[in-house]
């Protein structure tokens, strides 16, 4: 009797191993599509900035911005004259 309850123990403890063993695996897939997720947002984040720096280095005073010298910035706000936009 005590063969067989250790069989199945056995056997339960084999079908434990490979089912985290799948399971890790999908975690482990589903970590590197994050990782390469954050990374392209990182990626497109340094190109967002690096367009709007090219826009304000037209003005040339993206450096003091955090002074408030942005806030009507015509590249942040078209305007509108004559039905075109500027």
């Amino acid at each position: 009797m005590s063969e067989v309850i250790d069989k199945i123990i056995s056997d339960l403890r084999e079908d434990l191993v490979k089912e985290t063993e799948a399971h890790q695996k999908s975690v482990d897939d589903l970590l590197l599509h994050v990782h390469q997720r954050e990374a392209y947002i990182d990626r497109l984040r340094s190109e967002f900035k690096t367009c709007v720096n090219e826009l304000c280095l037209q003005c040339g005073q993206y450096k003091t911005e955090h002074l408030g010298s942005c806030k009507d910035c015509r590249w942040l706000k078209p305007r509108k004259t004559g039905g075109y936009i500027d």
